[in-house]
């Protein structure tokens, strides 16, 4: 299974805690599942986060296929000012 690391404003998005594990093959079925129980999901990372993959920030992660064992965060994009 996937972990999933969520932000303070994702886990108040799905109702969900910090650390959770989700059975995904690919980002996009990643992102699928979340939207499913929580719609929305989607456009709120895509506005609000940065994805990191094992590791590595990936600017457009839809493709990427995800191993068993990855660690997906979301991170909260920071903004100038």
């Amino acid at each position: 299974m996937v972990r999933v690391v969520l932000p303070d404003f994702l886990q108040a998005h799905t109702g969900k805690g910090r650390d959770i594990e989700v059975n995904a093959g690919s980002y996009a079925e990643l992102i699928a599942s979340f939207e499913r129980e929580a719609p929305g999901f989607e456009a709120l990372v895509s506005k609000k986060a940065t994805t990191v993959i094992d590791g590595e920030i990936v600017p457009d992660p839809m493709f990427d296929d995800l191993r068993e064992d990855s660690e997906v965060c979301f991170l909260p994009k920071l903004s100038a000012g």
